[in-house]
């Protein structure tokens, strides 16, 4: 048979035999089988997933505040964190007005008990132990804070007073 590439009516092969498709299958059976269960820690993203929640958290109740021209408050306890609001404008203080939180419409809390088991949050810095309020006023200025979510590993963040702004940063 003639089996000239790129000519005129050539014939080109078929593709795979059987045998090298089942090869090739077990040996990505058995790299997933070895190698897969390493990336898969539930527990580390479970440590992401809350640094995470609390970064946003900590930044939505800062654009609320400013939004809503109101005092928020953030307390945040080694297992659990949740958001209030002033009901006077001015405000004196967050007097325990949950804020609603906009995916379920119930109040804006997280319980690590339960989303997040073997994960919990510190105090670090200028906050100097749990549970600690950080507060946002009607410009967006902020109670210093830095927290750390331990787990798997340690995320660190920060919450500037002057401006309010969340970020992460590196744990020492």
């Amino acid at each position: 048979m003639n089996k000239q590439p790129f000519a005129t009516g050539a014939i080109l092969p078929n593709g795979f035999t059987f045998v090298e498709l089942v090869v090739t299958l077990m040996i990505v059976g058995i790299l997933a089988v070895t190698i897969l269960p390493r990336f898969a820690d539930r527990q580390t993203f479970n440590t992401r997933g809350v640094f995470e929640d609390l970064t946003g958290t900590l930044r939505f109740a800062h654009q609320q505040a400013v939004a809503q021209r109101r005092l928020m408050c953030v307390t945040v306890n080694a297992s659990s964190f949740s958001v209030t609001r002033a009901r006077a404008v001015p405000p004196a203080a967050c007097d325990g007005t949950a804020l609603l939180d906009p995916s379920s419409g119930s109040g804006y809390a997280r319980n690590l008990a339960t989303l997040a088991p073997g994960v919990s949050i510190a105090a670090r810095g200028a906050t100097a132990a749990l549970p600690v309020t950080i507060s946002f006023d009607a410009l967006g200025r902020a109670v210093a804070a830095g927290l750390r979510v331990n787990g798997d590993g340690s995320f660190c963040l920060n919450v500037e007073a002057e401006t309010g702004y969340v970020y992460a940063v590196a744990c020492p």
